[in-house]
């Protein structure tokens, strides 16, 4: 392999999340296909509870402290889909031992020449970390980003954030986010250059993921549900569009404990236990996609699916944006896939994937350039 690299990113950060688990994996495939020797930093940073604790040093006893830490106070899902979660790391993920604190990183990063950040919210002013400015980089250390992002809006409340983003910016050698909106925020901030480019899920072959696919587990033809937010508010839409495309069955994976009422209706069926590998399958099987998550779409486009967008009911929009999908869709020109009323679905047309895949091979190639070009830059002097 190649120039060793420390990917800063979330993966497994909390609870189990199909996104950030297969952004992830794509970033990580993304950086190997240009030669890299990439290992996923583990990082979540300690509660105020847990700084007077004794927490044991890197290894086995540590694995066990985060593992019972997990069960503890963050997980509710099924006890067989975290396990699913959990095997997909552990077979296509390189990752470091646990880390906690500066000191831990510096140690898992002495031997790296190159240090990334990569694709997700990470620079989300509503939950930033300054650990992902990676300001602990040392001289030897190039500092990249790939895709990172998370800055839709520019409000008073969030603007000493923006300039400590922007601050700890002048220190990377190469600067690209994952949304055009975040390139214009920051652009306003500082001088330095930087590029909108694709998340790396959109990046890697498609053929990677079909490989990656678990076999078809739901025969026949299904819409398949995917939200973030609840799913109950948007139940009559979800009826709507089955019976105009006669389709019987709408398959979802629970994702909160409080939509258990909608089991009663026999043509809404969860899915248990789908990990990673059966997410995709879900989408990739399915004959059309209902989501309001942005990797929701995403893998729609990938496998060239009819989809719907919906909104995140009950979430939070300062911390919540649309852009992401928006800014790909006009790149792309796709026009009325928003589904929160009977009306917006009178609007909507069949996608033409013929035009969507070649703008979407072009803007792509783009991406990978701008990349590819960041990674092979010359470490600035930085004091």
């Amino acid at each position: 392999m190649g120039k060793k690299a420390a990917l800063f990113t979330w993966c497994y950060f909390g609870r189990v999340n199909y996104g950030q688990i297969l952004q992830c994996y794509a970033t990580q495939q993304l950086c190997e296909e240009y030669g890299l020797d990439v290992t996923v930093i583990k990082y979540r940073p300690l509660k105020e509870f847990e700084k007077d604790i004794p927490i044991p040093p890197k290894g086995t006893e540590r694995e066990y402290y985060e593992k019972h830490y997990k069960e503890q106070y963050i997980e509710s899902q099924d006890a067989k889909q975290v396990e699913s979660f959990q095997k997909f790391i552990s077979e296509n993920i390189c990752m470091s031992p646990q880390c906690y604190s500066i000191k831990d990183i510096e140690e898992e990063i002495e031997d790296k020449e190159l240090l990334i950040t990569g694709s997700d919210q990470l620079w989300n002013p509503a939950w930033f970390d300054p650990v992902f400015l990676l300001g602990f980089a040392g001289k030897k250390h190039k500092i990249i980003s790939i895709a990172t992002g998370g800055i839709s809006v520019d409000r008073k409340a969030y603007r000493p954030v923006l300039e400590r983003i922007a601050k700890g910016l002048e220190q990377f050698d190469f600067v690209s986010v994952r949304e055009t909106v975040s390139k214009g925020i920051l652009s306003a901030y500082t001088d330095k250059r930087i590029v909108d480019v694709l998340d790396p899920t959109l990046l890697i072959d498609e053929r990677k993921w079909k490989k990656l696919c678990a076999c078809r587990a739901v025969e026949g033809k299904y819409i398949f549900v995917y939200f973030l937010g609840k799913l109950t508010p948007h139940k009559h839409i979800l009826k709507e569009i089955a019976r105009k495309h006669k389709i019987g069955r709408i398959i979802y994976i629970r994702m909160h404990d409080s939509d258990e009422e909608i089991n009663s209706e026999s043509i809404l069926e969860p899915f248990a236990d789908a990990g990673p590998r059966e997410f995709l399958s879900l989408i990739r099987h399915a004959d059309i996609v209902c989501t309001d998550s942005f990797h929701g779409f995403v893998f729609s486009l990938i496998f060239e699916k009819e989809f719907f967008l919906m909104d995140r009911a009950y979430a939070n929009t300062d911390e919540i944006s649309n852009a992401r999908e928006a800014n790909i869709m006009d790149k792309l020109e796709i026009k009325n896939r928003y589904a929160n009323s009977r009306k917006d679905l009178q609007n909507s047309e069949a996608i033409d994937y013929v035009s969507v895949k070649k703008a979407l091979e072009e803007r792509k190639k783009f991406c990978r350039k701008e990349i590819e070009q960041g990674i092979a830059l010359k470490s600035g002097d930085r004091k």
